[in-house]
């Protein structure tokens, strides 16, 4: 598929149809001093070497001028056979020119980890021109190495520019060879020197044109890499499929040309395009977009269909090449890649015109930040800055009149591009407003931070920064980091979730209440409410007032009460036998415990004053102070579900039977899926028919009893439920707790232990588990463990019978600094 050349017209065309610039005479250099000559020979050997020596003979490293105001750089490569040298143009301009306006390409690529060892030739009049202007300490011994005599002298106005391998092959690759091709590349036309401060500054400010830049592009040329005989083959694979929609069903039958096609596009959506974060800003702002492997093309959309129908048929792949598959693992969790992701989120995103005009952005920052997990950046601030631009409630941060989804720019967000601030306070302000705008803390139960590199330690080993418990890691999420995806599942799904358009929460354990925090600073008008002994079971209470859990048993239920939970009268003994340790359980070390009872004293003043003395215990620039009732403590809980397998001890702890495996309690089941569906909607009613069917299934139960949900069951629709049951239980941890009057029953992080709390914020809608620490001044805080599902308290029960009045409702509340 060829590139559009741009047009040729005015003095511009006459750059462009040149291909290079006319010669100049060479600068004015100023005449060498004495002490110039005086430095060592070997420093001017390292200049010469490093600096102007190249393969083709002598020659200058380019060197960038300061670009003018709303100016941007581009490339215009000359024509030539793939195996030639790469020679370009740098020419100037401004993206509102008529003559730049949608007449370039821009490139998305993955910049790889390579040393730029490779070097293309550049050509660029202003640079000539600058003279004196650009000399420095290098340029004098540059006049020094330009009066000594060399074979194959370059052109005055030539000077070379280190490319990385990717970044090679994809200029190779899109260049022409008939005509110029005017390219807009950030590796080249953004000055990326980290020790130059001018650089610094002309970075930040041509991220804040970036939006703009790929969307006054002609097209987005993506580059996946390298063409090979398997890439060839899925390139052509999609575009049969998506040009075949009629005849679809060929394509699923168990012949094994099919199954290599299917394997082929799977190991083409693994390259490292998929997982670099400024792409999906790159052809979300697209006018056009066309994916380049190779020789090999196809427009995006077309691709995008292929993915989408990939996924959405996997099932089906799966069982048609059951028995061609050497490894099955290869076509499980194609779902979870990078490239499934992208196509989703960009459908989603955000309204156009006919002609790739932006007309309503749909989706908060919130939701792409939480949503993108499997994008990385090589700074870690791009996690939050490559994607202002897309979002409704940070668009008007990089694009100024950008348009909401209601037409009018939506202000909620005030997040400023700044390279020089630290990671973790960029990660904080975001948490900070995100809190603020939604009014919610279902952001703090979300892994979206990438992990900030310290250093290594005397051993080599790679330190990370500490993050605050209330700031969580890619890495800990469900599939982990982009490199971790390939590896398949790590964890459960996130609880939390992430709702399409922040338009429906999956739970609502908070009951609607909106959130009551401070960051940094203690409430000032709220009661720190004293924190008793927690290592003692009859110490549980809420607060000051008791507040009937629903879906939980404070007195011995009546028949119609177990009814709906699945259980007879003397399932209620087996729930009583477990709370009170009567099952095998794992007993991990005591929590620590504290000298003076762990109480969390209140200020002296007799009013709800500032806590003077607590202002002087604690460090608040990572406290972040929230308010919930605690519903109990953990008493015992199950060993790690690895490989979701889930243990027999606890399927019996809801009262299931071996010697009746097809009655399933209704806490056992709806445990098992977290009371949802996949997509976060109440569970299917056949649900607890699928799961009785598992558990009487000698295909998926072990002979201990076990459930192994990686097992293929007897049925598809049994198939579907294990699914879900894996997606939830994988990696977590089965916990009891509560009192014998108020059981907890439910799932955890995998890093819960005996003693920490489970307890309702305020705004979060899933329950969390909190962990009680001592600082080193004997102040007493809390470190967030995670999200927890707690069966009967999901939906508001909690908080049911408390005041609907936020200042009541401070009243009646804990309050736990979380560090």
């Amino acid at each position: 598929m060829g590139l559009v050349a741009p047009d040729a017209s005015s003095s511009m065309s006459s750059k462009l149809a040149r291909y290079r610039p006319k010669e100049l005479a060479p600068p004015i250099l100023p005449e060498p001093t004495r002490e110039d000559f005086i430095d060592s020979r070997s420093r001017l050997q390292q200049i010469v070497s490093d600096e102007f020596i190249t393969p083709g003979g002598l020659s200058r490293k380019y060197r960038y001028t300061p670009l003018k105001e709303k100016e941007i750089r581009l490339l215009l490569i000359e024509p030539g056979n793939p195996d030639s040298e790469l020679r370009c143009d740098m020419i100037y301009g401004r993206l509102d020119d008529p003559l730049i306006y949608q007449r370039y390409h821009a490139l998305s690529y993955h910049w790889g980890f390579d040393k730029a060892t490779n070097r293309i030739t550049i050509m660029d009049d202003r640079l000539q021109r600058s003279g004196r202007v650009l000399l420095s300490e290098k340029n004098k011994f540059a006049s020094l190495v330009s009066q000594m005599p060399a074979a194959n002298q370059t052109a005055n106005n030539e000077w070379w520019f280190p490319v990385r391998d990717n970044l090679l092959s994809a200029l190779r690759g899109l260049r022409q060879q008939d005509e110029p091709l005017l390219l807009w590349v950030d590796a080249i036309c953004i000055n990326q020197d980290p020790a130059d401060e001018e650089a610094k500054k002309e970075k930040q400010q041509q991220v804040n044109n970036m939006a703009q830049i790929y969307n006054s592009a002609n097209s987005v040329c993506i580059w996946l890499g390298e063409g090979t005989t398997e890439t060839d083959q899925a390139m052509e694979f999609i575009e049969k499929v998506v040009t075949d929609i009629p005849d679809l069903d060929k394509y699923f039958t168990s012949g094994k040309e099919q199954w290599r096609d299917w394997l082929a596009l799977r190991d083409l959506l693994t390259f490292k395009w998929f997982s670099r974060r400024w792409v999906v800003q790159e052809v979300a702002l697209a006018r056009d977009a066309t994916v380049h492997c190779g020789t090999k093309s196809i427009n995006w959309d077309d691709f995008a269909d292929g993915v989408a129908l990939f996924v959405d048929k996997m099932e089906r792949v799966n069982r048609a090449h059951l028995w061609h598959m050497e490894d099955p693992s290869k076509l499980e969790d194609v779902a979870a890649l990078g490239a499934n992701s992208l196509v989703t989120t960009l459908s989603n995103l955000s309204r156009k015109s006919e002609n790739g005009d932006i007309l309503e952005r749909l989706v908060g920052i919130e939701t792409l930040v939480s949503s993108l997990l499997f994008f990385e950046a090589s700074n870690p601030h791009d996690y939050i800055y490559s994607l202002l631009a897309l979002a409704r409630d940070t668009a008007h941060c990089a694009c100024p009149n950008a348009q909401s989804s209601s037409g009018s720019s939506i202000n909620t967000f005030d997040i400023e591009v700044k390279y020089d601030k630290a990671p973790l306070e960029v990660f904080k302000n975001f948490t900070e407003q995100c809190v603020r705008a939604s009014k919610s803390l279902d952001i703090i139960c979300r892994h979206w931070a990438p992990s900030e590199v310290e250093g290594k330690d005397e051993e080599g080993v790679i330190k990370e920064v500490a993050f605050p418990s209330w700031i969580l890691k890619v890495s800990q999420s469900s599939y982990g980091t982009a490199q971790d995806t390939l590896q398949g599942r790590r964890g459960g799904d996130s609880l939390v979730g992430c709702p399409y358009r922040d338009m429906r929460k999956t739970y609502n354990a908070c009951n609607g209440t909106e959130a009551i925090c401070s960051f940094g600073e203690p409430f000032p008008e709220c009661p720190l409410r004293s924190f008793t002994d927690l290592s003692d079971a009859s110490h549980d209470s809420l607060s000051t007032k008791r507040i009937d859990l629903s879906g939980t048993f404070s007195r011995k239920p009546t028949l119609n009460e177990l009814a709906r939970h699945g259980m007879e009268e003397r399932d209620f003994a087996d729930v009583g036998n477990f709370m009170s340790g009567a099952l095998p359980v794992v007993e991990p070390n005591e929590l620590e415990k504290r000298k003076d009872g762990g109480t969390f004293q209140r200020p002296p003043s007799t009013r709800h004053g500032s806590n003077t003395s607590l202002r002087s215990e604690v460090s608040y620039f990572h406290v972040l102070y929230v308010m919930g009732v605690q519903l109990g403590r953990i008493k015992q809980h199950s060993t790690r579900i690895t490989n979701g397998t889930v243990p027999a001890e606890w399927l019996e702890a809801t009262g299931w039977q071996r010697r009746k495996p097809g009655r399933v309690p209704d806490m056992l089941w709806r445990t098992l899926v977290a009371d949802r569906g996949p997509e976060g909607q109440f569970p299917p009613r056949w649900y607890r028919r699928a799961c009785s069917h598992c558990l009487s299934d000698k295909n998926v139960m072990t002979t201990n009893a076990d459930l192994d949900t990686q097992k293929t069951p007897s049925s598809n629709i049994m198939a579907k439920f294990l699914t879900r049951v894996k997606s939830v239980v994988f990696n977590r941890q089965f916990f009891a707790g509560g009192s014998p009057e108020r059981p907890l029953f439910g799932l955890a992080p995998k890093r819960a232990e005996k003693g920490d709390l489970v307890c309702v914020l305020a705004g979060c809608t899933v329950p969390v588990i909190l962990r009680k620490r001592k600082g080193p001044d004997g102040s007493c805080h809390f470190e967030l463990i995670g999200e927890a599902y707690v069966h009967g308290n999901m939906d508001g029960e909690a908080m049911s019978g408390l005041s609907s009045n936020a200042e009541d409702l401070k009243k009646e509340l804990m309050c736990f600094p979380l560090v």
